[in-house]
């Protein structure tokens, strides 16, 4: 009597389950960098899997692809959405991406006073461009 065939595993068993590793092998298909082709749908993929775990880089990346339309449809409002839970999670770079859409009125009303805070608090962790867009603005 023929052995039965095993059934499929449901995932792949070498795909990576931790978030930073996922976050990782995104940027690798973002970029086309350690020996990836530069692939956006396959970057949002593993950005999604690390995003859904809370892990705030990859909330943020989530948040650029949706603002730049990379493996994605183009969708400002998701883009803030994103870089809002990183952000919250004290991510510098989602602060002042999400302090320069506030400012802008990019997927959320404008709102300058938002757009400060959210600047200030990515000025604070010293994030350069944050620094230099305040200038621009001006403080309160």
């Amino acid at each position: 009597m023929p052995m039965p065939m095993p059934m499929p595993l449901p995932f792949d068993p070498s795909a990576p389950v931790d978030p930073q590793k996922q976050h990782e092998l995104g940027k690798h298909y973002f970029y086309g960098t350690d020996g990836k082709t530069q692939e956006f749908k396959q970057a949002l993929k593993w950005f999604q899997k690390a995003a859904e775990q809370g892990h705030a880089p990859a909330q943020r990346y989530l948040g650029v692809c949706f603002y730049f339309g990379n493996g994605v449809d183009k969708d400002l409002a998701k883009a803030v959405e994103w870089y809002t839970k990183a952000a919250t999670k004290g991510d510098a770079v989602a602060q002042y991406s999400l302090g320069v859409c506030l400012y802008n009125g990019e997927g959320v009303p404008r709102s300058v006073e938002a757009a400060r805070q959210w600047l200030t608090l990515a000025e604070k962790q010293g994030n350069d461009r944050a620094i230099a867009f305040l200038k621009k603005i001006g403080k309160k």
